[in-house]
């Protein structure tokens, strides 16, 4: 779990120490390369979300999809909104992965379809675990949407690579939503 919840944030972290050493004059020619990655591995996350079956697995693809958009935000030298949305997306993943964890072992499966109906069983921690999805899947009035939307705004001046970033994260949001609707219904 802390793993999950450091990983985003502090691999941004890394990736800007590291790319400030090496360009100190700012990141020059490298920046168009970090920003196109970003889209690559933004839309990668997001398309190889929509076929997970595996939780766990769904979980790591829609992180992946939110790095690649920190990423292509890093590209541009995005700052405060950049962090504000891998805190949020390390947080929501680092809570989702305990969440997905206790449930799997109870539930003897990772599958999404083995966990239906969660919500009648356990109200409560169905209803946490939501606030986490939700902010992975960048519901509006969550810190995952706030964030992103500030990365989105601006990268604006690469508007293709900005709607290609979204399109990968938001792919990954509506496939975590998809699987969450089965773990709480259990209904096809």
């Amino acid at each position: 779990m802390l793993l999950v919840g450091g990983m985003l944030p502090l691999s941004v972290y890394g990736l800007w120490h590291v790319a400030g050493t090496l360009c100190p004059a700012g990141l020059g020619s490298l920046g168009p390369w970090l920003l196109w990655l970003g889209v690559a591995t933004a839309l990668a996350g997001g398309f190889s979300a929509l076929v997970q079956g595996d939780l766990k697995k769904l979980l790591a693809q829609v992180c992946l999809a939110h790095s690649g958009l920190a990423l292509a935000a890093l590209g541009l030298g995005v700052g405060r909104a950049l962090w504000l949305a891998e805190v949020a997306a390390g947080l929501a993943g680092a809570s989702l992965a305990l969440f997905l964890g206790v449930v799997c072992d109870a539930r003897g499966s990772q599958r999404a379809l083995d966990m239906g109906g969660l919500w009648r069983s356990h109200p409560f921690f169905a209803g946490i675990a939501f606030t986490a999805v939700a902010s992975l899947a960048l519901v509006p009035g969550t810190a995952g949407f706030a964030g992103a939307v500030g990365v989105l705004r601006a990268l604006t001046d690469q508007a293709v690579a900005a709607c290609l970033a979204a399109g990968g994260v938001v792919l990954a949001g509506v496939a975590m939503l998809w699987a969450y609707r089965f773990i709480l219904g259990g209904s096809h």
